[in-house]
C-alpha cells in the first residue's frame, strides 16, 4: 500500500519515509523517520506518512478517562499529526 501512494525511501535521493516496527504488530508500536533535504520536506514526509497510517488504520475511539484511570504512555496517531501539521504551517510562514 505505501508504494501505491508514493511512501517510501528513495535510496538514490536519500530521502522519504522509513518505518520501523519497535516491537511486534500485536504491540501496535510504530516508529516513522521523515528524511528531507531540510526541515520543510522532512516535515511534509512525516505529516504525508502520517496521514497514510491514519487513512489506513482509522482514527481509535477515545474514551474519557475517569480520576481513577491510571495514566497510559500512549499518544493518538490523530494528535501527532495534528502537531506535525501545526509545526509544518508555522515553518511555512517564516
Amino acid at each position: 500500500m505505501c508504494r501505491v501512494e508514493s511512501i517510501s525511501f528513495d535510496l538514490e535521493k536519500r530521502q522519504g519515509a522509513t518505518f520501523i516496527l519497535c516491537d511486534s504488530l500485536q504491540s501496535g508500536v510504530l516508529s516513522i523517520i521523515g528524511i528531507g533535504r531540510d526541515k520543510k520536506e522532512a516535515l511534509k514526509i512525516l505529516g504525508e506518512s502520517l496521514n497514510f497510517i491514519q487513512r489506513q488504520a482509522g482514527t481509535p475511539e477515545r474514551k474519557a478517562l475517569t480520576m481513577y484511570d491510571a495514566p497510559r504512555d500512549e499518544i493518538c496517531v490523530a494528535d501527532v499529526l495534528s502537531k506535525v501539521i501545526l509545526i509544518n504551517k508555522h515553518m511555512n510562514k517564516q
